[in-house]
Parts: structure tokens; sequence; C-alpha cells
């Protein structure tokens, strides 16, 4: 034979032996690999399509063939489902057994399946969480669904697979999705029993201790456990109640560990019930997590683990509370947390001597716990500012407990004040807590007043206000006194259901008091009527300068007693009584005529200042506050200006632009004098208000002059947005100053 025809013989005996292919549909369809390099396609209507390589497995599901690729040690499983029967073959899903999405930790991966669903072999796509991961087992499922050959369409479905699925990952993912949720899958460790005998602590909120209850778990059932730190693993207790008299099998998986250890249960230990079958295996070290499966329907009571630390006792724990100091320590705090009383004293021991981010982490992970020592652990980290914040976090988490701790701490630590602000806790338990910082020394006092500033505005609106009055210790006047006067001043005088404020107030005045008690006891006068009248009296006739200046201020705010203030005004000899009840007389119509008196006569700047700055908004008193402006004190000619921007008067604004265009006057005053006339807001201003800016805008000029210029400018925007952009466009000013005019812009005069 020639040799170019032994040639083409090697050819065609290759080319056969290259090819392989699997018909589908009845040949409407089918799968050709090429074997030298290892693709399958599927033709479909003439298409191929690239699905994978190594073997291949064909399942036909009555109008559907489902097309499974085995692992490849060089890329991912693969699986197709393509439909046949009347009409066009159509592969309708395609599944790759590999994780998709960019972060570790959040991704997901589907496969398609052939399940048994109602009585019915169906195509099933499941789709697994790799957040969630069942010790041993595999990943949880996040969804289910099963393809409708009829409608296209997947069908959510919520069937637990039991041996259907080809592997045990997903048979015991997908069982455990379905029917463990609403239990711990997976949870931390939670109880154990120790060397004392001691009963394990149930997991998760729906076991009883005494096994009265259960929770009723589906054959295939999978439970996950996380131990957080590595310990060794020696048995598992259960509770468990049974249906039926055949054996209850289990598979018990470990990580790490070899492969599942199976276990059976015979009838007899299921006969009672609530009975606790005790499986024993030889020790895991340094065991991360537990799962257990169950092979057939079960009602589960109770569930302890037995580890190494079981024989080491309080060492243990020691050993424990001192790993949990390291960077790593998180695992062993959460295994302390679950170990019972003594693990927990251990812990506790360890705290104040760990670095502050183990403190930190300790102190969040004992949120919730409320027995005393440990609340007393939580109240001391808050005295440091590097644990506040997370003590006071785990607080919010301890309920009414960690009101009466905080409340018992007032005294030695003034931060369980601030605490106690702003603790999730009903406001009346809270505020009957901070009584106890009444008595405290000075700086506790500070802390607990500035606490209850902030929770007694919110207990007047309700009946345990007066309740919280009733409370306030008679028999020492030093903490009924500081009581009543942070109780009134949250108040507003006149408020009903607080006579009492004022009458137990009044009786440091009706008898012999010390200063400091008379002193803090006047706020609360005004609350009632015979308090009103002592008022009064004592703003004219008190011998003590500091109690008529104090009488006048809080006869400022009851509305009331306008006579007196006005007589301590023009003849009281002490400057700061008359600069108190100048303030007092702000807003008082019947108050002008005497204000404006004592801002042109008084001697003594401090009352000037005091009555001008009471003027504001006055109606007649312009013309007073226009001649403060040549005062020769620079408080006074400041406050007159500030009470010009808000007072009436169709000279005021004219005035007031003439005044800050004189380069005489202070360039301070000169530029309250602009933003002044700015907040009239009256457009005749604009005109000069632009000479002004013309003439302090040169960049020459000292930052005082420019400083005139810029609250010009702004005054202008208020005013007229428009013509302020026009200006800066005008004449090319910078981008601060454009900025600045559409910051003014947004507080633009109402349009008139």
């Amino acid at each position: 034979m020639p040799k170019f025809a032994i040639a083409i013989a090697i050819l065609l005996v290759s080319a056969r032996a290259s090819a392989e292919s699997r018909a589908l549909c009845g040949g409407a369809a089918s799968v050709t690999r090429d074997t030298a390099s290892s693709p399958w396609s599927l033709a479909v209507g003439g298409a191929q399509t690239l699905l994978g390589a190594g073997d291949l497995e064909l399942r036909a599901v009555g109008p559907l063939v489902l097309l499974r690729g085995a692992e490849d040690p060089s890329g991912p499983g693969w699986s197709a489902v393509v439909r046949c029967g009347p009409g066009p073959v159509a592969r309708v899903a395609e599944g790759r057994e590999r994780w998709v999405g960019e972060d570790v930790g959040q991704r997901r991966r589907e496969a398609l399946s052939v399940a048994t669903v109602a009585g019915v072999e169906r195509v099933l796509r499941v789709t697994y969480d790799e957040g969630r991961r069942l010790c041993g087992v595999g990943y949880a499922v996040a969804e289910t669904a099963w393809f409708d050959p009829a409608t296209s369409r997947w069908v959510e479905a919520r069937v637990s697979l039991g041996g259907a699925l080809p592997r045990a990952e997903d048979e015991a993912s997908v069982t455990a999705a379905r029917d463990a949720s609403g239990l711990v899958a997976p949870v931390a460790l939670r109880g154990y029993q120790d060397a004392t005998g001691r009963e394990a602590v149930a997991v998760g909120p729906r076991l009883d201790q005494d096994g009265a209850r259960g929770v009723a778990l589906g054959a295939g059932s999978v439970i996950s456990f996380e131990l957080p730190v590595g310990v060794g693993l020696e048995g598992v207790d259960l509770g468990l109640q049974r249906a039926g008299g055949d054996p209850l099998r289990l598979a018990v998986f470990t990580e790490p560990g070899s492969g599942p250890r199976d276990a059976t249960v015979g009838s007899t230990a299921l006969a009672e019930g609530r009975g606790v079958v005790r499986l024993a295996w030889p020790g895991v070290e340094a065991a991360r997590c537990v799962a257990l499966r169950f092979g057939s329907a079960v009602t589960l009571s109770r569930l302890a683990l037995r580890t190494s630390l079981d024989a080491d006792g309080p060492r243990a724990f020691e050993r424990l509370a001192q790993e949990a100091s390291t960077p790593q320590g998180e695992g062993a705090l959460r295994l302390l947390l679950s170990l019972g009383p003594e693990a927990l004293a251990a812990l506790r021991a360890r705290v104040p001597e760990m670095p502050t981010p183990a403190r930190r982490r300790a102190l969040r992970l004992l949120a919730g716990h409320r027995d005393p020592e440990t609340l007393a652990l939580m109240v001391a980290a808050l005295a440091n500012d590097e644990t506040r914040d997370a003590a006071l976090a785990a607080l919010q988490a301890a309920g009414p407990q960690a009101v009466t701790a905080l409340g018992a701490s007032l005294g030695e630590n003034p931060a369980a004040a601030g605490a106690l602000a702003v603790l999730h806790a009903p406001i009346e338990a809270r505020a009957m807590a901070l009584l106890r910082g009444l008595s405290t020394d000075d700086a506790a006092w500070r802390a607990t007043r500035g606490a209850l500033e902030r929770v007694l505005p919110g207990l007047v609106t309700t009946p345990h206000f007066e309740a919280w009055l009733a409370a306030l210790p008679s028999d020492d006047p030093r903490a009924e006194t500081r009581g009543l006067r942070v109780a009134a001043e949250s108040l507003t005088p006149g408020t009903a259901s607080t006579p009492t404020l004022g009458q137990r107030a009044l009786r440091y005045f009706t008898q012999e008091a010390a200063f400091e008690m008379r002193y803090r006891a006047l706020a609360a006068l005004p609350f009632s009527p015979d308090g009103v009248t002592r008022l009064q009296a004592l703003v004219t006739d008190d011998d003590d300068d500091d109690l008529r200046a104090e009488a006048a201020r809080v006869l400022g705010r009851s509305g009331a007693g306008d006579a007196a203030l006005l007589r301590a005004l023009g003849a009281d000899p002490v400057p700061r009584v008359r600069a108190a009840a100048a303030a007092a007389l702000a807003g008082r119509a019947g108050a002008t005529a005497g204000l404006v008196e004592a801002l042109g006569r008084d001697r003594w700047p401090s009352t000037r200042v005091a009555a001008a700055s009471a003027l504001a908004g006055a109606s007649g008193a312009a013309s007073g506050l226009l001649g403060a402006l040549s005062d020769r004190n620079v408080g006074v000619v400041r406050a007159a200006l500030h009470a010009l921007g808000q007072t009436p008067g169709p000279e005021v604004t004219g005035r007031l632009v003439a005044w800050a265009e004189d380069g005489r006057h202070n360039p301070e005053l000169r530029r309250d004098a602009v933003d002044a006339a700015g907040n009239h807001c009256d457009a005749s201003a604009l005109g000069p208000l632009e000479r002004l800016l013309e003439s302090t805008s040169d960049p020459s000029l000292p930052p005082y002059e420019l400083e005139v210029g810029e609250a010009a400018l702004a005054a202008i925007a208020r005013i007229d947005v428009a013509r302020a952009r026009a200006w800066i466009a005008r004449n090319g000013s910078n981008a601060a100053a454009a900025s600045a005019v559409e910051r003014s812009s947004r507080r633009a005069c109402a349009v008139r």
C-alpha cells in the first residue's frame, strides 16, 4: 500500500476515535465531545454551545433531560437542562457549580439536580450561600426551586430532599435551611455539662431546660454549632422524643474531623420521650464546630456538648480568660460567656487588667448580662474615656437592672449620671434613680444636674412628675433645694399640676435658712402665687445683693412684677441688681420708657448693656438705641447695634448705614452696623451699601476694612441677591466672595 494511503487511513481512524456523541430527545438534539480536547458541546437547533469537560451524566425527567458534568480538576462542574417534547428542542437552564460574586463570604453558587417533589420527580435548582457554612456538611441553602415544564417557570420549593441529591453536602445544606430554620443553625456553644454534674444550659430560645417542650425536626435536618475556640470535644447529650419504634440514626460532623461519626439510638432509649441520650466518642482536639444530622423525624428538647473543659474546672476558665486578652480572643470570650457563673466570674476578674481593645470587646460581649457584679463592672468602665462607649452599649441591653446599678454609683462615678440620661429605660425610672445624685458632692452633683436637665423636661408631661417631687428628700435641705431648682428650670412658670413645687420652696423663706438654700429655692417660687409675692419683695427689700439679683432673674422668667423690677432698675445701688432687673424686663411693653432712661442715664456700663439688649424689638425704642451709638463704652454700642437690627423705625436703616460709612468708628462695630442694616431688609439701603462696598473692597486695605466690605456684600445679597451677583460679575471678585454671596442668599429677605 502506498505511504500516502496508509497516512489517510490513520487520519480516518483518528477522526473516528476523537469524537463521542450522545443523542437526546429521540435524536432531535445531541451532546458531542471531542475526546482530543475534552470539551462537551450541546447541539440544539443547529447551535453549538460549550458546556464543560469531564464525564457526562444524562438523566431523563419527564419531558426534560438533565446533563451533569463531573467535577474537573481544570474547571468548575456544570449542569444543564434540555426540554424535549412537542415543538423545538430548547435548553431551559444551566447551572455552574462555582461561587459567583466579588467578595469571599458573600458569594453564591447554583447547582441543578433531580429530586422527588410531592411524589413527582422534578429538576431542582439549589442556590447556596457562602456566608452560612454548616460544620462539616457544606453550605446552607439560600433558595430552592423546581422547574415546571408546563409553564417554563421556576417554582419555589419547600421540601426536605432526604437522599435525593447526589452529595451529602447538598442534602445536609438544603434540609438545614428548611427544617431547622428558626432554631439555631449555626449558633455559638450555649451550654455543656461540667464535672460537678450541673444541668447544661439549653440551646436556643425554643428549647426548655426541663425538656418539657422541644423543636420538631424533619428527616435529614442538620443543626450546626460553632465552638468559638478550639476545645477537645468528647460527646453530646440529647433530649429526644420520637414517634414510632424504629431506631434513630444520627451522623455527627466535626471540624477538624475525619468524616461523619454515625450513631444509632435504639427505640428503648427513646421510649420515655424525655430522657437524655448520651453519645460519646474519642476526644477531638481543637474542634471548631459540631453538626448533627438526623436520619428521621425527631423532637429535640435539650442539647449539651461535653468538652475537655469539663475536667479542667476553674483552671480552664482562667486559661480562657487569659486567652481573651489576646488580639484573637473573641472566641475565648464567647466560650467563657457560655460556661456558667464560674467562668463569668473568671472573666470579670480579668477584664480590668485587659488591654483597652480587649476590654472594649469584653464589654460588648457582656451586653445583656444583668447580674449585679457584671453590671458593676460595666458601670466602672464608664469612668474610662476609652471604654465608656462600649460600657454604655452593654448597659443599654441590661434594662431596669442597669438603672438600679447606675443610680447606686452616682456618688462614686459621676459618669453614671450621663449614662442614665441616655439609657433606653422608662423615663420615670431614670429620674427616680437620679434622685440619689442630689446628695452627692459638688462634682457628682454637676453631672447629675446635667442629666436631670435632659430627663425632667420629658417627665413633666407625665403623671410621674408629682411623684418625683414628692420623693425629694425633705430632711436634707441641700438635696431638696437642688431638686427644686433643677425642676423649676425645666418648667415654664404657670405649668399645671406643680403648685407643690412653689410651696416647698416657700418654706425656706418663712423660716431661718442658710443663704445657699434660699438662693437655690428662689427658682421655684414663681410656681406659687405666694411665691411670686415673696419674689417681688425680695427684689426690692432683701439685704443680700446676690439674692436680689437672682430674684430679679427669676421674676423675669415668671412674667410678673413689672413695678418691682422697674423700681430696682432705677433705684438699686448695686449695678448687677440693676442689670438683672433690666434683663428681666426684656419684651415687656410697659418697661420701654424705664429701659430707655436706664440706657441713657445709668452710670454703670453693664446696666446700659443689659438695657440696650432688653430693648431689642421694642416699639418706640429706636430713638433711645440710636442715641446710645454715641456711648463711650464699646460694649454698650455693640449691644445697641444688635438691638437696632431687630427694632422697627423708619430712620433706623439709614442711620445704621451712615454710621458704618464713618471711618472714625471702630471697624468691628461698623461691621455690626452693616449686619444690623441688612436685617431690616430695606431696599433703600442698597445704594449706600454698594457705595460702602466699593470703598472697602480694595485688596490693599487692611483686613479689618475688608471685613466691613464683606459684611456689606452679604447684606446686599440678603436684600437683593441678583444685585450682589451682578456686582461680583462686574468687578471680577474671587471665588470666596461668590461663595459668601450664595451663603447669604440662603437667608434672603422675604419678598415684600
